[in-house]
């Protein structure tokens, strides 16, 4: 709704092409972050502080669709599949993990000049979807929040390991970098994009 009642303040008050609106939806949510917090590159404090904001903000989202992902390019970048071991994987046995990359370099609507963004999506799939997804193609997504990549128990890599994929933030060309995390994806939908 947060996104949904700021795009439409944006849209009556900005009569841009229709590529003002698809970039607000990812760029409203950390303009809004980022204009809260004007001191988040003061140190590690205020770097963790911010970071800790929008992992906050992003949970609210949890069981429900990411609508910023609307209108963005992200880049397929491999799939895994997982052993036929019901015991160790349960329902995910004999599926694949798909993970996807965002660049700004390949959005231009969602390039910003107060600070640098990047995340990851990670899903899992049978092997029917994963077979229709083409190495480094790009494709808009459609899905489900569930988490962040975590070791709690919410998301196991196929070799039975795991890793923390929470949002942080770094400096990159003389701006915040915020990395947005690894976010884990349910009820994967895509549409290849050019």
């Amino acid at each position: 709704m947060f996104f949904l009642a700021l795009s439409s303040c944006i849209q009556n008050g900005n009569k841009q092409a229709n590529t003002t609106i698809k970039k607000a939806e990812l760029n409203i949510l950390l303009d809004t972050l980022v204009s809260k917090c004007p001191n988040m590159m003061n140190n590690d404090i205020t770097k963790t502080d911010f970071a800790d904001t929008l992992t906050r903000t992003l949970s609210n989202y949890q069981g429900k669709s990411l609508g910023l992902l609307q209108g963005l390019k992200m880049e397929f970048e491999m799939c895994m599949p997982y052993p036929n071991d019901s015991l160790v994987f349960k329902s995910d046995a004999n599926k694949y993990i798909v993970k996807f990359g965002f660049s700004e370099s390949d959005n231009a609507i969602a390039q910003s000049d107060k600070y640098k963004t990047t995340f990851q999506i990670f899903s899992i799939v049978d092997k029917k979807t994963a077979s229709q997804l083409v190495e480094n193609s790009f494709y808009e997504l459609k899905g489900t929040f569930r988490d962040f990549v975590n070791c709690k128990g919410s998301f196991t890599l196929p070799s039975g390991k795991c890793f923390e994929g929470y949002p942080q933030i770094t400096e990159l060309d003389s701006k915040p970098y915020i990395d947005m995390g690894t976010l884990i994806v349910d009820n994967l939908t895509f549409t290849k994009v050019k």
